[in-house]
């Protein structure tokens, strides 16, 4: 059964602030805010209305895919959804759009205007300015990896209902991870390159590969890995940019839609010592495009890559928009529209790869598990100086860990796989994806960065008052 997003207790009619309490949810989790007060604002000079009239503190939410406490507040929260303005500037090659634009939805008009984003996250049905603000990135090392990186300046409403413009780097270096306490943005400028098309290869190894990868990441324009430890496999997906004119249409289906049917199927309790096993191997059945399984799964989802003719194809050429990123249309026919995900997700130093890898292969011979939906994700992100950013100072691995929820209790070993990668090999939770019990126990543990304490510094200076500081941010001591 599909739950709401968000639900108001009280009666509200269409008004820009609704004086009721409303809850929200995350759409991966179904992680629950309460708000005292929400606002729909369609124009600059509502938003700051409602910061100078309003019950704060202040929350701005977007398409509400992250599943930690970042996106609540006890105070007011600001649905952005009405800023989804878009506008070229060809001659400084750049794009202009409302924070509440979703990727997905800028990266096709992008293309068909003959332009495109360097690279993007995988899934585009996040907001412009959420997917930002928590560092929502992609995977490669040759480019910038997430939207912060190709910010070069924002519009947003401060703490005091002023508007501001930020395009200089010691101000942006905050705001390009700003985790929502620094102000409502409402407008963000992106760097734009002309349209290009995407060369990818799926490929499969056994799982001595995995020592190499950090050197495969170097030598492509994106690259990925999904690892099945309990059949020792490892997928890879290799991504070399190309020119336009180059003849293909493919589909990248990470993220794909699935049927009504399916959905039910999929929220039936499962017997986790051998149901999971049997979905971890089908998933990579599918990825490979293993004969023998793809007549079945192609019932269920699309190939997991397709040259545009529905078929599995372990190589295509197509546009960034479907060969970088995938999503669900419409949203309600993604997988989670029906069962919770539990994720977890740490950022480790590249040269820490290998001890992380040993770690993971410990927790597995001390508690055995399947992973049902796309094994061990590995992505790789440059180095930056974005203070919150979880690759500051550092080039990164990317290593996350998704499995489903069952009876509303995550899987101990999910807070393990934290724990120790945080306290072993200097990783750092990714601020969107690990859940709200998850950071409150682990967090506390990890190291404290100096772009951490300088970003702590900045908003004290920005928003004294705390206008938009929530329960999370006092776990970051912001």
């Amino acid at each position: 059964m599909k739950r709401p997003i968000v639900s108001t207790v009280g009666i509200c009619v269409l008004a820009l602030t609704c004086s009721a309490s409303v809850t929200y949810k995350a759409k991966l989790n179904w992680h629950e805010c309460t708000a005292q007060e929400s606002a729909y604002p369609k124009t600059v000079a509502e938003i700051q209305n409602i910061i100078q009239t309003g019950k704060p503190p202040f929350k701005a939410i977007g398409a509400l895919h992250s599943t930690s406490d970042v996106i609540c507040t006890s105070g007011t929260v600001i649905n952005m959804a009405s800023f989804d303005s878009f506008s070229i500037d060809t001659a400084t090659h750049t794009v202009t759009v409302g924070s509440g634009a979703h990727l997905q939805n800028v990266q096709s008009a992008l293309q068909s205007a003959g332009y495109a984003l360097i690279h993007t996250t995988q899934f585009g049905g996040i907001s412009i300015a959420g997917g930002m603000g928590t560092g929502a990135h992609g995977s490669t090392l040759r480019h910038n990896s997430n939207l912060g990186e190709m910010t070069i300046q924002l519009k947003a409403v401060l703490a005091n209902g002023t508007v501001a413009t930020f395009n200089q780097d010691s101000d942006l270096r905050h705001w390009r991870t700003h985790l929502g306490f620094l102000g409502v943005v409402f407008e963000v400028t992106l760097n734009i390159v002309p349209l290009f098309k995407v060369h990818a290869s799926i490929s499969h190894y056994s799982e001595s590969i995995l020592d190499d990868l950090g050197t495969l990441a170097t030598d492509q324009d994106t690259f990925m890995a999904w690892w099945y430890p309990n059949i020792e496999k490892v997928v890879t997906y290799t991504g070399k940019f190309v020119d336009v004119a180059t003849s293909g249409s493919g589909v990248w289906n990470l993220v794909p839609d699935v049927s009504p049917i399916v959905q039910d199927l999929l929220s039936v309790p499962l017997d986790l010592q051998a149901d999971w096993c049997v979905l971890e191997y089908a998933t990579y059945s599918d990825m490979v495009g293993n004969v023998l399984v793809r007549d079945v799964t192609s019932l269920i989802r699309p190939p997991f890559l397709t040259t545009g003719n529905g078929l599995y194809s372990s190589s295509a050429v197509g546009y960034p928009a479907s060969m970088i990123m995938s999503t669900c249309s419409p949203e309600s026919d993604c997988t989670w529209s029906s069962f919770q995900v539990a994720s977890f997700a740490v950022a480790v130093p590249i040269e820490r790869f290998a001890d992380a890898i040993a770690i993971i292969q410990d927790i597995l011979s001390k508690t055995p598990f399947c992973l049902p939906l796309t094994g061990i994700f590995f992505r790789f992100s440059a180095a930056t100086d974005t203070s919150m950013a979880v690759e500051y100072k550092r080039t990164t691995v990317h290593i996350e860990l998704d499995t489903l929820i069952v009876d509303g209790v995550e899987p101990s070993y999910g807070r393990t796989f934290l724990r120790r990668l945080v306290t072993e090999v200097e990783g750092r939770m990714h601020w969107g994806k690990n859940s709200r019990d998850d950071f409150y126990a682990i967090y506390p543990l990890q190291n404290i960065t100096a772009g951490t304490k300088e970003f702590i510094l900045y908003a004290s200076t920005i928003d004294p008052n705390g206008v938009f500081r929530n329960d999370f941010s006092t776990l970051l001591g912001v």
